[in-house]
């Protein structure tokens, strides 16, 4: 298993928000994870990402134990995410944005700077080429200098996946990509994560709505009150009973 999830519990004061909840995902998996407002999918992909403490249980990841380590220790190891509301560095150009998360970044001390000005000049231009890539690989080459402030609600949400594809990461972890995104757009963004998918990338995919992910994902997850009600093929876990009392009383 490439991430292992074992009996974890949030507690927020007397409110537990996530209750002994265990999943697991595999190499290159396509995974939805669904539920109301209030379910607690939300918390558990902070809990998993590194944004939320958890009370209770591990968080296993490559076989290591990230349940006390912080988010950038998670992402070193390649566990990456995105997030609902794009947070891109709006005054800095979509190329810049890349650079920027660009991991292991070295020949920035002034040392680096004195005595190895071309060591430091060619991992410059390696990083630009790898950034150049993947804008073409997520179809943002042609705003590659403008102020990433100025993009669509869309182009952000790819700007958000570029970045953390610079991080070269094993799984990575969307939180609503299609949120406030125009169908076309939503239609590159699925293109972009079958692609990786294909690549072997595992994707986790936080979403409310069960029919944006009922034709996208391999297994579909679906949390109530805190607890995983069903976890399966997405169109029999769109048949459960409990799946369709739990929203809106019984119409998916």
């Amino acid at each position: 298993m490439m991430l292992e999830v074992q009996q974890v519990c949030v507690d927020f004061d007397a409110f537990r928000a996530v209750n002994d909840v265990s999943l697991t995902i595999s190499s290159g998996e396509l995974l939805g994870i669904a539920g109301t407002n209030g379910a607690g999918k939300s918390t558990l992909f902070a809990a998993i990402a590194g944004q939320q403490a958890t009370s209770t249980g591990r968080i296993m990841f490559q076989g290591q134990d990230v349940t006390s380590q912080p988010v950038y220790a998670r992402a070193r190891l390649g566990l990456a995410r995105t997030f609902q509301t794009p947070r891109e560095f709006a005054r800095l150009t979509v190329l810049e944005n890349l650079l920027a998360a660009a991991p292991n970044k070295r020949y920035e001390s002034i040392f680096s700077c004195w005595f190895a000005r071309n060591a430091s000049k060619r991992h410059e231009q390696e990083l630009i080429q790898h950034a150049d890539e993947i804008l073409e690989f997520v179809r943002l080459s042609v705003v590659r200098n403008q102020h990433a402030g100025g993009l669509s609600g869309g182009q952000k949400k790819l700007l958000e996946l570029a970045r953390v594809l610079m991080l070269k990461p094993s799984l990575i972890m969307l939180d609503e990509p299609f949120a406030g995104v125009n169908p076309v757009l939503i239609g590159a963004i699925v293109a972009v994560l079958e692609k990786l998918n294909k690549q072997g990338i595992a994707l986790v995919i936080v979403e409310h709505h069960l029919q944006a992910l009922k034709s996208f994902v391999q297994r579909l997850v679906v949390m109530d009150q805190g607890q995983i009600l069903a976890d399966g093929d997405p169109h029999l876990v769109l048949e459960d009973s409990r799946v369709q009392a739990a929203y809106m009383g019984g119409v998916v």
